[in-house]
């Protein structure tokens, strides 16, 4: 988890998720930790959301926004996209015409 993130956003972002998506709670903290790796922009957005119930229209990344995005994905895969196309931008554009399923992951540190 990036510094600056607690448990308690973390497990708030995984009550979101689980709720928003019909998950068991393992998962959604799996997915909620994925997302804490973020940049500082895209966690403050997932935080956002938490608090509001609404997907931010910022940041932008690569044109993208989480509002946008959550037309057609669900929370965790908005926020995941928005990694992927701040690392790998060519290949994350790609992978959502294809198979957001193929999208690049942070590195491990």
């Amino acid at each position: 988890m990036s510094e600056g993130r607690t448990d308690i956003e973390v497990s708030r972002l995984a009550a979101s998720l689980a709720k928003a998506q019909n998950l068991d709670p393992d998962h959604a903290e799996r997915l909620a930790r994925r997302v804490a790796e973020a940049d500082e922009d895209i966690w403050q957005a997932a935080l956002t959301w938490v608090s509001t119930g609404e997907m931010p229209s910022e940041p932008t990344v690569e044109g993208r926004t989480p509002a946008r995005l959550s037309t057609r994905f669900s929370p965790s895969e908005t926020f995941t996209i928005l990694m992927a196309l701040r690392i790998d931008p060519e290949r994350a554009k790609s992978s959502l015409r294809h198979s957001p399923h193929n999208l690049p992951r942070p590195r491990e540190t």
